[in-house]
């Protein structure tokens, strides 16, 4: 029981670190007119790696937000630097950034039924 409520504070405590790393230091770099949305975030059972799941605002063109993540796995090394001196771990897991599909199918569908009306 212990270690669950260990994982879980862990879990809370890396999620809110990277989401304020990512916004607060990237955002400029990916440009202002695009705003990031982390729509989740997976952390394995043994924190080995993480998992970030974004998307932007204002990108419709999958070659640009492509573009974007890229720019964001090149600074990984960077974003783990800044996470070493938030968090306190023996172990900082590897992170893994993907784009998030799902909401732009849901945008996608919220325009189709605009459309139909």
């Amino acid at each position: 029981m212990n270690n669950i409520i260990k994982f879980n504070k862990i879990c809370k405590e890396i999620k809110k670190n990277i989401i304020n790393i990512i916004i607060n230091n990237y955002n400029y770099i990916i440009g202002k007119k695009y705003i990031i949305n982390i729509s989740h975030i997976y952390i394995h059972k043994d924190i080995s790696y993480i998992k970030i799941y974004i998307n932007f605002t204002n990108i419709n063109n999958i070659y640009k937000i492509k573009k974007k993540i890229n720019i964001l796995k090149k600074n990984i090394r960077n974003i783990i630097k800044i996470l070493k001196k938030k968090i306190y771990l023996k172990y900082i897991p590897k992170i893994y950034f993907k784009y998030d599909i799902f909401l732009n199918k849901i945008n996608n569908l919220f325009n189709k039924i605009k459309n139909i009306k």
